[in-house]
């Protein structure tokens, strides 16, 4: 018991100490990103990092992010803004691969549909889920500023275009507790 009380404080000095040159390495790199699109990138502004390790760290955190958005759902045919229907999504992409979560603004409960798909560029296909895990649409679209396409029922029979944008303001556990109004689209 002894020892062990000895050995523990060693152990964590030593994880520390052991630790610490890959924070110097990381922060070395981050300072580099202030620099301007000119530079050129050497050995010697990156410290002990390579260049390639810090341009794949960049592309990982590009390809990786979390949005709340608000948006619509209309018939194909219908121009009519009394038939939209708004929702509100949680999206998450983890290096092309989606999942995520909605809700109609419009029903009573806002029960959550669950959402998992891909990313290839700006070309994003969700397929949305049932709590028993069965198939209940599909939205298929581009993802620019705003993510816009298709929403289609799995026999394709419905369809509806889509236009859903970023909600930097309100979180999506606020959205579903006071809901989503035409107001907070702000997009044609």
């Amino acid at each position: 018991m002894k020892a062990k009380k000895l050995l523990t404080p060693l152990l964590i000095t030593t994880c520390l100490w052991c630790c610490k040159p890959a924070v110097q390495e990381r922060a070395d790199v981050d300072s580099v990103a202030t620099t301007s699109p000119d530079d050129t990138l050497t050995d010697e502004m990156l410290g002990n990092a390579k260049a390639d390790e810090y341009f794949e760290y960049e592309e990982a955190m590009l390809n990786t992010w979390e949005y709340t958005m608000v948006g619509s759902l209309r018939k194909l045919e219908d121009y009519d803004h009394n038939s939209i229907i708004l929702i509100a999504m949680k999206l998450k992409s983890d290096n092309g691969i989606m999942s995520g979560k909605y809700f109609y603004a419009n029903s009573k409960n806002r029960q959550d549909i669950s959402l998992r798909g891909t990313m290839e560029g700006d070309s994003i296909v969700l397929v949305e889920y049932d709590p028993n895990d069965n198939i209940t649409g599909r939205f298929n679209g581009r993802m620019d500023d705003l993510f816009e396409g298709e929403w289609s029922s799995p026999d394709n029979k419905k369809k509806y275009y889509f236009k859903i944008k970023g909600d930097d303001h309100r979180s999506y556990e606020e959205l579903k507790n006071i809901g989503v109004k035409i107001e907070d689209l702000e997009i044609d």
